[in-house]
């Protein structure tokens, strides 16, 4: 599972959240990828490419 997380979100705020449910994941046996990225409740390109190179391996 691919996660990314904006540093600046208001909409979903990171801290704690993000961090809560990639643990809880990781706890019930998920491999979890967990991304932070510098900016707000969008994704960027860059970010976007990155979960379809980590699925190819």
């Amino acid at each position: 599972m691919f996660i990314s997380h904006g540093s600046s979100d208001e909409v979903f705020p990171g801290r704690p959240n993000a961090r809560v449910i990639v643990h809880e994941l990781r706890k019930q046996g998920y491999h979890v990828e967990y991304r932070t990225y510098s900016g707000a409740h969008v994704l960027p390109a860059d970010i976007m490419h990155e979960p379809m190179v980590w699925m190819a391996g």
